[in-house]
C-alpha cells in the first residue's frame, strides 16, 4: 500500500508538473503570436503610410517640374525676358500662375506628410517658385535686367526640387 501511494503522489506531482509545463508553454506561445501579430499589424501600417507619401510625392513632383519647365522655358530664350513679346509673357504668366497655385496646394500635402527636413526644402522651393511669380506679375518683369532675378529664381527652385527628389527617395527607402 505504501507503493501505492508512493505511485499515486509521484503521478500526481507529474501530472501537475506536466499541467504547469504545458500552461508555460501555451502562455509562451500566445505571447510569441502576440508579438507577431503586432509586428505584422505595424509593417502593415508603415507600407501603407509609405504609399500615401509615395503617392503625394509624386503628385508634388510632378506639379513642380511642369512649373520649373514653364520657369526654364521663359529663361531660355534667345532675348532678355523684358524685350519678349507681351503675347509670350502673358501666356507665360498665366502658366506660372496656374503651376503655382497646383504646387501650392499639393505642397500642404508633402508638408503635412513629409519629413521636418523636406517639409523645409519644400518651403524653399515655394519661396523661389513664388518670388519668380510676384517679379513676373509685378512691374519688375519690365525693368532692364529683369532676366538675372528670373534667372536667379528659376536656378533656386531647380536646386530645391533636385533636393527634394532626393530627400523623398531616401525617406521613401526608410533611411530617414
Amino acid at each position: 500500500m505504501d507503493a501505492a501511494i508512493a505511485g499515486l503522489v509521484g503521478a500526481l506531482g507529474g501530472a501537475a508538473l506536466g499541467a504547469g509545463g504545458a500552461w508555460g508553454a501555451a502562455r509562451i506561445a500566445l505571447k510569441g503570436a502576440m508579438y507577431q501579430a503586432d509586428r505584422q499589424a505595424a509593417s502593415t501600417h508603415e507600407q501603407w503610410l509609405r504609399q500615401i507619401r509615395r503617392e503625394v510625392y509624386a503628385r508634388f513632383l510632378s506639379q513642380a517640374r511642369e512649373l520649373v519647365a514653364v520657369m526654364d522655358e521663359s529663361m531660355h530664350q534667345d532675348y532678355p525676358w523684358e524685350s519678349l513679346s507681351g503675347e509670350f509673357r502673358e501666356r507665360v504668366r498665366r502658366e506660372v500662375s496656374t503651376g503655382f497655385a497646383r504646387v501650392e496646394q499639393t505642397a500642404q500635402e508633402m508638408i503635412l506628410e513629409a519629413q521636418p527636413s523636406l517639409s523645409g526644402l519644400v518651403e524653399k522651393f515655394l519661396d523661389a517658385a513664388d518670388e519668380f511669380q510676384t517679379f513676373m506679375i509685378g512691374e519688375g518683369a519690365e525693368l532692364e535686367g529683369s532676366s538675372r532675378m528670373l534667372a536667379r529664381c528659376t536656378r533656386q527652385a531647380n536646386e530645391q526640387l533636385r533636393l527634394i527628389v532626393l530627400q523623398a527617395r531616401e525617406s521613401l527607402q526608410g533611411s530617414i
